[in-house]
């Protein structure tokens, strides 16, 4: 601290000016770099998941299209079970024949019927009869065949279908019972046909060629590096950003258990969205995960489309924002850097200027020359200005010194020399006086001497008569007080009597409580004994106040016939005492006067010494301002 308080001027507006606009620059640039990465990483999350929302919203509407088709080819089964069965196969095969024309995106079109659909009298718990038209070089091909005719459990796709009897899309899954499908991954939308009472009489159903959603999939890029994958119920992947991926599971590709991925696979299966960051342990990369629910029209099976963008590519663009940011703070911070100097040395310049000025004048120097701009009406102009009245006012103040310095050394000598003559003046006259002085002192002893023996004559004669007058009011005041005694004593007689009353009561209550009033008995007893005491006490106590009582006021005629007597003899004292008072007053008034001009003598005399000492002094200190002044150059 006291280094910084030694800094010159300039350095500490430096320091402190750019320290602070550092700091503040620092700050502002960290909190605008912290809120551009999170607004940036925010709006990115924003268009990821936006381009995830729309990527879900086209493979769910080319599924539910095909969900559509099949509930109504399923529906027009239906309508065609009570016909004939040579007309209803014919009939069958044309709509699966048409239907997949009319797509030319389906790998197949299939019905299965269930053979005790077609014959009452079948009584094994599996067998189905299989009707498949697929498409083959450009070729619409269809194969009929019976299968899985046994009463074994089978857990086929076919079957789980069966035992849920419901609308559903299968898992991805290869074709392994059309050998000329074989090798394509694929999904199969079913339906199943039903009896009027909901019994399971079959299924239709559709083939589609996975590798199609690869291409939504590819599309998904909203980012460089971005990948995004269609993840169905039993994580498989049914398409990936990276074709290698295809058909396998989500956590094989990933290669490790994550329990972000199972919970947001967790709230997809619950048509919740979810999102969370990542770090890759194979790539060492952070990633952002989005994951939205693929839901399709009547069917409770959801899947999952998820997409990864590495967070470098998403603040890619914000960092390229912060460094520019820098670049250009560094630039506007060197230019604040040249800027304050400049106008720290313009601020300085002056101020160093006045502080030389200030230097000459405290070195004596009122010959200093001042340049001021009149035009200057800044602090420093105001400065300028302020310097120079104060060298013209310096220089008027010392000249008016210098001559009042001469005047008060000639009127010092003048007073020097009266002085002198007042002193021999007063010396003689203090002379006289002091003789004067001791006659008067001589006599005003006798007279105090005689005024003292009366004053203690007086003071005998009044002690005496005051000594009887308090004797005398203590005897009326003992009269009084023995009366005042003698009152209350007689009340306490009559609280003996009442006491003495109540004690009787208290044994009579008491006899008629019988055994268990005994004990009180025996207190109302001593109550009485104790009354009795009292009483008697009472009795004697007052005979002795009244014999007191007679002789206080015996006393006091005694003594109010000897006050009268007494008082008399103190006035004829008193009438001496005053006379030597005033005999003596009149000749202390005499000497105190002469006491008085004794001591004016005096002061006169000393008077004259000091101004004559101090009018010599006056002398010395006339020249050595006079000496000071010309330190001063004007």
């Amino acid at each position: 601290m006291n280094k910084l308080l030694n800094l010159r001027l300039k350095s500490k507006l430096l320091l402190y000016i750019l320290a602070s606009f550092t700091i503040i620059y620092g700050v502002t640039l960290g909190y605008i770099s912290i809120s551009l990465k999170k607004n940036a990483l925010a709006d990115s999350k924003a268009i990821i998941d936006a381009n995830l929302e729309a990527s879900c919203n086209l493979i769910q509407n080319d599924i539910n299209q095909v969900i559509t088709a099949v509930n109504t080819t399923r529906d027009n089964y239906n309508n065609y079970l009570a016909m004939d069965e040579s007309y209803r196969d014919e009939v069958f095969d044309r709509m699966l024949f048409g239907w997949l024309e009319n797509n030319p995106d389906l790998l197949s079109t299939w019905q299965i019927w269930e053979m005790k659909a077609l014959d009452e009298t079948y009584n094994m718990r599996n067998g189905r009869r299989r009707n498949v038209v697929f498409r083959l070089g450009g070729q619409l091909t269809q194969t009929s065949e019976d299968v899985d005719m046994n009463n074994d459990n089978l857990t086929s796709l076919y079957y789980q279908a069966r035992k849920a009897n419901s609308p559903n899309i299968w898992d991805p899954y290869y074709d392994v019972v059309t050998k000329e499908l074989a090798g394509i991954l694929m999904t199969s939308i079913i339906a199943p046909l039903q009896d009027a009472s909901g019994g399971f009489l079959g299924m239709v159903g559709v083939d589609i060629n996975l590798n199609d959603m690869s291409k939504i999939i590819s599309s998904m890029e909203p980012y460089e590096g971005a990948v995004s994958y269609l993840v169905s119920r039993d994580t498989s992947i049914v398409a990936h950003t990276n074709a290698e991926l295809t058909s396998k599971k989500l956590f094989e590709a990933i290669q490790y258990e994550s329990d972000d991925f199972k919970n947001g696979l967790q709230k997809t299966l619950e048509n919740s969205d979810y999102s969370f960051e990542y770090l890759n342990p194979s790539t060492d990369v952070d990633y952002y995960v989005s994951f939205t629910p693929v839901q399709f029209k009547g069917i409770e099976t959801t899947w999952t489309l998820g997409i990864e963008v590495p967070k470098d590519v998403i603040l890619a663009k914000a960092n390229g924002i912060f460094y520019r940011s820098i670049l250009i703070g560094f630039i506007g911070l060197v230019l604040l850097y040249i800027i304050v100097y400049l106008t720290a040395g313009s601020i300085v310049r002056p101020i160093i200027k006045s502080a030389l000025i200030s230097r000459q004048i405290a070195d004596g120097d009122l010959n200093v020359d001042i340049d001021v701009d009149d035009n200057q009406q800044d602090e420093a102009g105001d400065l300028g200005r302020a310097l120079k009245d104060m060298v013209d006012n310096l220089k008027n103040i010392i000249s008016e010194i210098v001559e009042s310095s001469d005047a008060i050394n000639s009127a010092s000598v003048e007073l020097a020399s009266s002085s002198n003559e007042l002193s021999a003046g007063a010396s003689n006259q203090a002379a006289s006086s002091e003789e004067i002085s001791s006659s008067m002192e001589e006599m005003v002893a006798t007279i105090q001497q005689n005024s003292a023996n009366s004053k203690q004559t007086e003071t005998i004669a009044l002690t005496s008569a005051n000594g009887i007058k308090e004797s005398f009011e203590s005897s009326k005041a003992t009269t009084l007080s023995m009366q005042k005694i003698s009152e209350k004593i007689t009340i306490i007689e009559e609280i003996a009597k009442q006491t003495n009353i109540l004690a009787l009561n208290a044994a009579v209550e008491a006899a008629r409580a019988g055994e268990q009033g005994r004990g009180f008995a025996v207190v109302a007893a001593e109550v009485k004994k104790l009354a009795e005491r009292s009483q008697k006490a009472a009795i004697e106590i007052i005979d002795l106040t009244q014999h007191g009582v007679e002789a206080a006021e015996k006393s006091g005629h005694q003594l109010e016939e000897i006050i009268p007597e007494i008082e008399k003899t103190t006035q004829l004292v008193q009438e001496i005492t005053a006379s030597s008072y005033e005999q003596q007053s009149g000749a202390e008034q005499v000497n105190k006067a002469i006491q008085e001009l004794n001591e004016v003598t005096q002061q006169n005399s000393g008077s004259a010494s000091i101004f004559t000492n101090n009018s010599e002094h006056l002398t010395q200190l006339a020249e050595k301002l006079k000496e000071t002044i010309a330190y001063f150059k004007r």
